[in-house]
């Protein structure tokens, strides 16, 4: 079984849960363009927000491709610093 991060010592690693759409590579950026305006438009809507996030507990946080792109990598880079803190080897 594979250890917990608290039980390798790294315990407090930052969580969180997000979800995100995302398109095949190559997707001409006036095609994601439209789709990142599209879904902005919707999560504004407050009758959408109040019944498929306010009502799960979620909070929206609508950003742009490039503002999403980097948050990956945010997440990735952070990620391989535990995992190597941790002293954990792929499975």
């Amino acid at each position: 079984a594979v250890p917990t991060l608290a039980e390798t010592g790294y315990a407090g690693a930052p969580s969180r849960s997000w979800y995100g759409l995302f398109t095949p590579a190559g997707t001409p950026k006036p095609i994601v363009d439209k789709l990142a305006r599209e879904v902005a438009a919707i999560f504004a809507d407050a009758t959408f927000r109040e019944r498929h996030l306010t009502a799960r507990s979620l909070v929206s946080a609508i950003n742009t491709p490039d503002e999403f792109a980097a948050e990956i990598r945010r997440d990735r880079a952070l990620a391989q610093q535990v995992v190597k803190a941790a002293g954990l080897e792929p499975q």
